[in-house]
């Protein structure tokens, strides 16, 4: 099994031209990352996923490229990525 950070970099980027898809854009001193996050709805028996208040659910997927391994920029075993969401 894979972990969860290789699955994210392995699926298909989406077009950040449509409405369902953003660009990532990355710091000034990592230049050379990016990515993508598209939202795609959540799969429902009843051919529409929402919330109680009848928002629409949506799955995030998220795809990375460009990082460099994560103990090349902090000098410690631990080292590893962490992604951060907010609305």
């Amino acid at each position: 099994m894979l972990p969860l950070l290789a699955l994210l970099i392995q699926a298909a980027a989406c077009e950040p031209s449509t409405l369902y898809c953003f660009e990532l854009v990355p710091v000034p001193g990592l230049r050379v990352a990016g990515g993508t996050v598209e939202l795609r709805r959540v799969p429902s028996p009843f051919g529409v996923a929402v919330t109680r208040d009848g928002h629409h659910l949506y799955d995030l997927v998220v795809t990375l490229r460009g990082l460099p391994e994560p103990g090349a920029l902090v000098a410690s075993p631990q080292a590893t990525y962490v992604a951060w969401l907010t609305t």
